[in-house]
């Protein structure tokens, strides 16, 4: 068991997916968007809902193009 970091989209321009563990920066853009994945196998899975709540916390912080995320529990086969 363990927990996902899902990101929703508020338009249909917005990414979408499950966080895959890092922000990248575009400096160019000056932008901050986080690494994502459709598929949960490439998900960053937290042992810990406190672990994945902390990379909500992050990520609504730090991206500028992600407004809501949820929290999924997954069940380990």
């Amino acid at each position: 068991m363990g927990f996902a970091v899902k990101i929703i989209p508020q338009n249909l321009g917005d990414i979408s997916g499950y966080y895959a563990g890092k922000i990248d920066i575009y400096s160019k853009e000056d932008v901050a968007v986080p690494t994502h994945t459709d598929d949960i196998s490439l998900a960053k899975i937290y042992k810990y809902r406190k672990g994945a709540e902390n990379a909500v916390e992050k990520i609504l912080k730090e991206s500028t193009y992600v407004t809501k995320c949820e929290i999924e529990e997954i069940q380990s086969e």
